[in-house]
């Protein structure tokens, strides 16, 4: 209690006028001022001697059962302080990561533990022979927190229903304590199908003797939070409205949210009341984020016939972002058609966003293409047409549009049976990052990321035994697949981070100075011509000159969509939040750049041979830069190992590839065509007069080349 009331103490000051809709208060030790169990225990004791006429027996017959008291209070405290050094860790020792499932598992200890304990009092016996009479005459003389009634009785007389709940033995004790002042006090009688909505013109009391949930009893806190839910949507079913809508106005009145996300709606009626909900909100109102859940994988239907028309007039108009999958899209659309490419997701884009929401993100995770795809090589490659034809890392790809822009975001695929939740995960993470104050745009990325990785680091969890088992969301805090392969598990390889490699730009301080550029221009103007990746590359300034300009060039290519690595200096990347590194053969080793960096950010090596990629790929590296490709002046010394070399890194199937060293719009075409990813890009941008037009004519000769390989200009399979 003393820290329930630190805590509300604690809160800033909100003047805000709240609509209190139920009160639900505990009662031992909440607005009692002890532990009344024991007053339940020895009012027992006191009725069973009570029966006894003969002194004798009745001085036997209360040590017998004082005996048995104390050792029900032994064997509890006992049981209860093994079970806490069992689960607790020892002391001294310091947990520096947040582990969910230890807290999860702990609390269903606790909750086991006093459901046994409560059977081992029942079936002692110790409680038979008391009459209600007696327990009311004893819970009379309960002492109340000061002021506790009080306010319990304001609330009565205010119509606002009010539950006390309890694990006591008896109801009609609680009852007796709560009507000391003439507070009106009811018993719950419910009838195990749900608790009762409580009285508003009584208190209600519900407590172990009454069954709430089918055969379980109120035993323990775990059960007090099960009644809670309970009689909310006990409240929302008399109300007329659904569950949801209820639960919107108890969190915005109470703490208030950034963010909404929406589930399953399975009704016309709970859409539209949630829609009366979230208009009531007082300003501003929350982001929301509509995850449409009307089919089920296996196609089945999960709301009832004509809720997508609700979802279009009452919650269309209300959200910042609807995130249809492709056979949700074609259902609130409602014309029969098929979505089954990427020129169908972006008409659907178009199509629903004209319904009213802000933003519209069409998932692409069902397109017909995608689902045929099976992992090869590295996991999330696909099998090659030929010897000559290296696999390449697939994508899936979800289009984003908010009536001007369309945006096309991919992440590797990522072949898994552990995919169940992964609409559900993703529209919870953008609401999560829209609340931290991130822009639409961004809260999605931030979002995809975060999915993605869970995807990656859930692969072969042996979680569930359906045809979709679920993910690790925790796995920031619980990474089980590193324990499980730490155990000698064999886990399926790393899924190496996207990098649209087609057209990657390096930018050199040298020409810039001769060309009286800044960093941050240089790197625009190449973006400006469509380069879909920067490097910053700077051997010699000082760290604090170098930071400065990168972090300048950073946000000008983030608002752009363009991932911008460092090269070598691991220090500014990590100083100023650059997408990623790229590392020489001489710089800090891949590995611990990985452990640094984390596994998100971009990590690229340069290699000469097939040995060094392989090596690269196992110390965590998402691409390699192979070359150089033909002799250049940009790097003293540079071994050149050819087309044939480059070849030779593609044809080992470790990493996506990028060609580097002496490329130019005149052999862009021979580099690529050793099957390389992308090509690595100096002198023949940033020494050009003109930055943008010759970024943009080697932009049309690298997607001209991989048109013709037979690939996407996005670097995949066609």
């Amino acid at each position: 209690m003393q820290l329930e009331k630190e805590f509300f103490a604690g809160q800033p000051l909100n003047s805000q006028v709240r609509q209190l809709r139920l009160l639900v208060i505990d009662f031992d030790e909440t607005i009692t001022t002890r532990d009344t169990s024991g007053t339940i225990a020895k009012t027992a004791i006191q009725a069973v001697v009570s029966k006894v006429s003969e002194a004798s027996k009745s001085e036997d017959l209360v040590q017998e059962l004082a005996d048995k008291h104390s050792w029900l209070i032994r064997n509890y405290t006992d049981r209860r302080t093994s079970l806490l050094e069992d689960a607790l860790p020892p002391e001294g020792e310091v947990r520096t990561e947040f582990d969910m499932g230890w807290l999860g598992d702990f609390v269903d200890r606790l909750a086991d533990f006093d459901r046994e304990m409560n059977t081992v009092v029942v079936d002692s016996g110790i409680l038979k022979g008391v009459r209600r009479e007696q327990l009311a005459q004893a819970g009379a003389a309960v002492e109340m927190q000061p002021g506790s009634l009080a306010v319990m009785q304001k609330a009565v007389k205010a119509g606002i229903p009010v539950a006390v709940v309890s694990v006591s033995w008896s109801a009609e004790f609680v009852r007796a304590a709560l009507a000391q002042q003439g507070l009106p006090v009811v018993v719950s009688d419910s009838d195990g199908q749900g608790a009762d909505v409580p009285s508003v013109s009584a208190v209600t009391v519900y407590a172990n003797e009454l069954e709430y949930f089918g055969d379980e009893r109120c035993e323990c806190g775990a059960d007090k939070a099960r009644l809670l839910d309970d009689l909310l949507l006990g409240l929302a079913a008399e109300a007329g409205s659904g569950g949801d809508a209820v639960y919107v106005e108890v969190v915005m009145a109470d703490v208030g949210a950034a963010a909404v996300k929406t589930g399953m709606l399975p009704d016309a009626a709970s859409v539209v009341a949630l829609a009366a909900a979230l208009r009531a909100c007082p300003a501003p109102a929350p982001a929301l984020v509509l995850d449409p859940v009307l089919l089920s994988t296996t196609g089945d239907s999960l709301a009832q016939p004509g809720v997508e028309a609700m979802l279009r007039e009452h919650l269309f108009p209300l959200a910042t972002l609807i995130t249809p999958n492709l056979p949700e899209a074609a259902a609130l659309l409602g014309d029969g058609r098929a979505i089954v490419d990427l020129e169908g997701m972006r008409a659907a884009a178009r199509e629903l966003h004209a319904l009213g929401p802000s933003w519209v993100l069409v998932k692409g995770g069902h397109l017909p293409a995608e689902a045929r795809r099976e992992a090869a090589g590295r996991g999330a490659a696909a099998a090659s047409s030929g010897p000559e034809q290296p696999s390449r890392q697939q994508t899936v790809t979800d289009v984003l549009f908010d009536g001007r822009t369309m945006l096309e975001l991919s992440e590797p695929l990522v072949v898994s049976d552990n995919v169940h939740g992964t609409g559900c995960c993703l529209a919870t993470a953008i609401a999560c990052e829209l609340a931290r104050g991130h822009s639409v745009l961004a809260a999605v990325r931030r979002a995809k990321r975060y999915l993605w990785r869970t995807l990656e680091r859930s692969r072969g969890l042996p979680l569930g035994d359906g045809p979709q088992r679920t993910m690790n969301f925790g796995w920031a805090t619980a990474d089980w697949a590193a324990d499980l392969a730490a155990a000698g598990v064999p886990m399926p390889p790393r899924v190496p981070n996207a990098a649209d490699l087609r057209l990657y730009a390096i930018t050199d301080p040298a020409l810039n100075e001769r060309a009286a550029r800044s960093l941050i221009d240089a790197v625009r103007l190449a973006i400006d011509g469509g380069a879909t990746l920067v490097q910053v590359r700077d051997k010699n300034s000082p760290a604090r000159a170098f930071a400065a300009a990168a972090a300048e060039a950073l946000e000008h290519a983030r608002a752009r969509g363009v991932p911008l690595v460092i090269n070598d200096r691991l220090d500014v990347a990590l100083a100023i939040g650059a997408d990623g590194v790229h590392l020489g053969q001489d710089d800090l080793p891949a590995a611990a750049a990985r452990r640094l960096l984390g596994p998100d950010r971009i990590l690229g090596v340069s290699v000469k041979t097939p040995e060094q990629a392989a090596r690269a790929a196992a110390d965590g590296a998402d691409y390699v830069g192979c070359g150089g490709f033909a002799p250049t002046n940009t790097k003293a010394g540079n071994l050149t190992v050819g087309p044939e070399g480059v070849a030779a890194v593609v044809r080992a199937r470790v990493l996506p590839v990028v060609a580097i060293g002496g490329i130019g719009e005149g052999n862009a075409s021979a580099a690529l065509a050793t099957g390389a990813d992308g090509v690595a890009v100096i002198s023949a941008i940033f020494g050009a007069p003109d930055v943008v037009r010759a970024t943009k004519r080697l932009r049309a000769v690298v997607d001209a080349a991989l048109t013709a390989r037979g690939l996407s200009e996005g670097g995949e399979e066609a």
